[in-house]
């Protein structure tokens, strides 16, 4: 490898390491939009389900699915219908008009 490529690569691992993926700006919305109490609940479900991904991983779901052409569809096609269904039961959620204040001030 040449000294300009590993170069590149270096800032682009720092690039990436130092940029918000969607599960912090995620927990960041929730935090600021619903206070600190929601944003720690966002946080515990993003961090569970990394380690359930973890688990299911090293339980040998990749394995199975590599050595198993129907286990690999079957997985896939799981998975693409629980995001559908997580997007249509949710959608109306992310159209909701927002309290920006605990209360409005009264017009005199």
């Amino acid at each position: 490898m040449t000294l300009a490529t590993w170069i590149t690569f270096f800032l682009a691992c720092w690039a990436i390491s130092l940029s918000p993926g969607p599960g912090a700006i995620a927990a960041m919305s929730a935090g600021l939009n619903y206070g600190f109490r929601r944003g720690y609940i966002m946080v515990f479900g993003l961090v569970l389900g990394i380690w359930t991904l973890v688990g299911i991983v090293v339980a040998g779901l990749g394995a199975i699915n590599f050595s198993a052409k129907n286990a690999s569809t079957t997985t896939i096609r799981i998975g693409n219908a629980a995001l559908l269904t997580n997007r249509f039961t949710t959608s109306d959620s992310w159209r909701a008009p927002r309290r920006l204040g605990r209360r409005r001030a009264r017009r005199s």
